[in-house]
């Protein structure tokens, strides 16, 4: 923004990095203004400008006389904006859906139950979601510490963390049973709160770690981190000795056979333990997931990095070996060629059949792993191996971002079908991982086509960013279907004017005259509305239990069918939300009920809400209009799937819910295939926020390009990668609330090459500008610069690192692309 002195003079304002002052002070001269460290950084002319940069905090303008003493404050906040909106779109998605999601958001120990009465805040209840979700979260919220507070105070004795907190009843619960074996769930005192850990996660530790670390990056606070390492190496030390956590065969941490970083095992081994989260030491089929080994691997890495920054030479170098031999030994154990093995099962016998090549499966931690200091080879090769996916995808495909691909066929069943959730959906997880990586291992290109794409993920729908799609189209099987024929039993009509005994509603007009009769589509299913003026104005069959309304009728079959489809609806819903009841009705004298439920296989007619498009559907409009007293009505279609297929069904008789809900059957086909609506685009099972931070990531240190080398921003590696883009201007301001540290700048492309006006709260940074070759020069405020020409992949860099005296402020740097 622009502001003037007068303005300023005025009123205490607010200003944001690289917003630009006016003098226009009608007596002022000369006048200097200095950051809040009182280092002066800039001097202005009347009628000239000054902008405002360097430390934040309050600045303040004055002269030599002492005679103009003006102050604003400098407040940071992050930002990205650039001229095609493309990515500044994605970027406010992301900000809503990391910010919007409703869930569990704090804790609150009221009882003394860790110590102190004390209030923790965190992101999502689960330590894992927290510590993904923090890598975009970091760069708009001031309070981390807490989150991570609560698991140490919570650590077990033996050092494990446990990964998720939830609010309870006094009396037992489920998990009291669930967990009890192995000292996995505990209540607090007061029994107000629970922390619980899957048993089957072999991950919780090194994100615990990683959590630690991204918290100290942002706060910049090394008394904190100094806190935490005592913990953080109880941690890793259980991880690495538990019998149910380390390999003593591979060397490395190992878990049951779930996919990928999940916390449930497939129904085979399910089996065992009898649970698909439980784990039993003895019985278990344990192995190698190799994104469990990466995670432990930059733990280590990090906790070198945290006792490097402490001064303890002897710590860090002990670290980094443990890192390097994981690597190592991964490599023997898991690494393909192309990319890492999914499950490396420590004994191969028995193995369950679920249906997939398992050595071709490429799972998400993949997209992880490129961003946990890999080797170079296996970072290029895993980034050609999702480039490969992309033109392999199936008919469908929103992306090659899948949690695993191929999908099982089998084993998975009871937590998701194929191409949904954890077996195949198409995630944003893996897109931003994948991105971050592409941007900085020479794949800009792909990168930020990968954010483009991302983009326009369900961008016509709603603002949120779901965290699973649909990972290919799911068709109907060829299907067999037969229109059943209603006249025997309809007793109403669609219009409130027709002359029948019982009317569509008492209410004249409120009704369903905007209906065409006749045969029409549902998802696919024929279904056969009757024309009222053939068949005396019925077309519609009416029940509840008052009135003159049917209490029950049944509909001829006389065949054996596998679902049956209903196009209906339901008004005055009584407290239940029932409907009714549906009875398959055998030629044995046998039958079989099912309950027909509002959100399950029927909807409300009046002003309808959207019903589940998540994962498997049951039911869905198949027709929305208005009427003269409603503009929103709607017909829904339900399946009932036959329990006994192999039985002749001579009727299905529907009966009307004794509470007074009114339920109307308009048409009703059989098929002799299981009932299928087709999915939405959208599958279910992940917090939104986890996906929004992972792109949110990649924008900051990928396309934007801010990397953090030290803390709170101190220092910084700046790669604005804008030129790559269709966009001709960018604002970026990239910013830790808990420390204020922050880096911001304006570029800007210009005829012959590219103009950046760059200020930081830190004092070193190097800036790496994206060029064809080395025939580039590099002016920094006006003077020629020497700089050296990096080569990552194909793209190359020119590679500056500012003086000292560069950063007081703001900085003009110009990089002209000679002919």
């Amino acid at each position: 923004m622009r502001y003037k002195l007068t303005e300023l003079v005025d009123r205490y304002c607010i200003l944001e990095p690289l917003d630009t002052i006016l003098h226009d002070l009608p007596d002022g001269g000369a006048l200097t203004v200095f950051e809040a460290f009182d280092n002066p950084y800039g001097a202005v002319l009347p009628g000239e400008s000054i902008i405002a940069g360097g430390v934040g905090g309050e600045h303040r303008i004055s002269d030599e006389d002492g005679e103009v003493d003006i102050r604003f404050r400098l407040e940071p906040q992050t930002k990205i904006c650039e001229s095609t909106q493309e990515f500044e779109r994605l970027f406010q998605r992301l900000i809503y859906t990391m910010t919007s999601e409703p869930m569990e958001r704090s804790l609150v120990d009221l009882a003394g139950s860790l110590g102190q009465p004390k209030t923790y805040r965190f992101f999502v209840c689960w330590l894992r979601d927290h510590v993904h979700v923090l890598k975009g979260m970091k760069y708009f919220e001031a309070s981390l510490k807490s989150a991570l507070e609560l698991y140490r105070d919570t650590q077990r004795e033996d050092g494990m963390i446990f990964d998720n907190c939830y609010s309870r009843k006094s009396w037992p619960n489920y998990w009291d049973m669930r967990f009890a074996d192995g000292d996995y769930t505990r209540p607090f005192k007061d029994r107000s709160f629970e922390m619980k850990r899957i048993p089957v996660e072999a991950d919780v530790e090194y994100l615990y770690v990683e959590g630690i670390y991204a918290t100290w990056k942002a706060t910049g606070d090394d008394g904190w981190m100094a806190s935490f390492l005592a913990s953080a190496e109880r941690a890793i030390n259980y991880v690495r000795s538990s019998n149910v956590r380390w390999s003593s065969k591979y060397k490395l941490v190992k878990r049951g056979y779930t996919i990928d970083t999940w916390d449930f095992q497939n129904s085979f081994d399910s089996v065992v333990a009898g649970d698909a989260m439980r784990i039993d030491p003895e019985k278990t089929r344990f192995g190698v997931m190799f994104g469990d080994n990466t995670g432990l691997a930059v733990a280590h890495d990090q906790l070198a990095e945290m006792y490097e920054a402490l001064g303890n030479e002897r710590q860090a170098n002990d670290h980094a070996k443990r890192a390097r031999q994981v690597r190592i030994r991964l490599r023997e154990v898991a690494w393909q060629q192309h990319f890492f093995r999914h499950f490396v099962a420590e004994d191969e016998q028995p193995k369950p059949e679920l249906g997939v090549n398992e050595s071709s499966q490429v799972s998400l931690s993949n997209a992880y792993s490129i961003n946990r200091n890999l080797d170079p080879d296996q970072i290029q090769s895993i980034i050609g191996t999702y480039k490969a996916i992309y033109q392999a995808a199936p008919e469908g495909s929103p992306g090659e971002w899948y949690t695993i691909f191929p999908p099982f066929e089998r084993g998975f069943e009871s937590h998701g079908d194929k191409w949904q959730y954890m077996n195949g959906s198409v995630t944003p997880i893996v897109a931003g991982e994948l991105a971050r990586g592409a941007l900085n291992a020479g794949h800009e290109t792909y990168g930020i086509d990968i954010l483009q794409r991302v983009g326009t993920l369900g961008e016509a729908d709603e603002p949120t960013l779901h965290c699973s799609y649909v990972g290919a189209s799911i068709e109907r099987p060829s299907t067999q279907f037969s229109p059943l024929d209603l006249r025997p039993i309809v007793n109403a009509a669609l219009r409130s004017d027709e002359k029948v005994e019982i009317p569509w509603t008492a209410e004249e007009e409120n009704d369903l005259q905007a209906l065409e009769p006749g045969m029409m589509d549902g998802h696919g299913v024929p279904l056969d509305v009757l024309d009222p003026e053939g068949n005396d104005g019925k077309a519609a069959l009416i029940l509840a239990n008052h009135g003159s309304y049917a209490r029950s009728a049944e509909i001829l079959i006389g065949e054996q069918v596998t679902s049956l489809y209903l196009m209906h609806l339901l008004s005055r819903p009584g407290s239940s939300s029932l409907a009714g009841s549906l009875t398959w009705l055998y030629e044995d004298g046998t039958e079989c009920s099912a309950y027909v439920v509002n959100g399950d296989s029927i909807l409300h007619w009046w002003m309808p809400e959207k019903p589940k498009t998540t994962g498997t559907r049951r039911v869905d409009f198949v027709w929305l209009g208005e009427n003269p007293k409603c503009l929103n009505v709607g017909v829904s279609m339900g399946y009932f799937d036959n329990p006994s297929t192999e039985k002749l069904v001579k009727s299905v008789r529907l009966e009307a819910a004794k509470d007074g809900a009114i339920w109307a059957v308009l048409a009703a086909t059989a098929s002799d295939q299981p009932g299928f609506i087709p999915p939405g685009e959208v599958s279910f099972g992940i917090p939104n926020g986890w996906g929004a931070a992972a792109v949110m990531y990649a924008m900051v240190e990928g396309l934007a390009g801010v990397l953090d080398t030290s803390t709170a921003l101190h220092t910084t590696e700046v790669s604005p990668r804008w030129d790559l883009t269709e966009a001709e201007d960018a604002q970026v301001c990239i910013c830790y609330p808990a420390s204020k540290g922050y880096v911001a700048y304006d570029w800007h492309r210009a005829e012959d090459g590219q103009e950046l006006l760059i200020t930081t709260s830190g004092h070193d940074m190097t800036l790496r500008i994206p060029v064809e070759d080395d025939s580039a020069r590099l002016f920094v405020n006006g003077a020629e610069r020497d700089f050296e020409v990096e080569l990552i992949n194909e793209q190359s860099y020119a590679v500056f690192d500012f003086e000292e005296a560069d950063l007081y402020g703001p900085t003009k740097v110009r990089v002209v692309f000679d002919d």
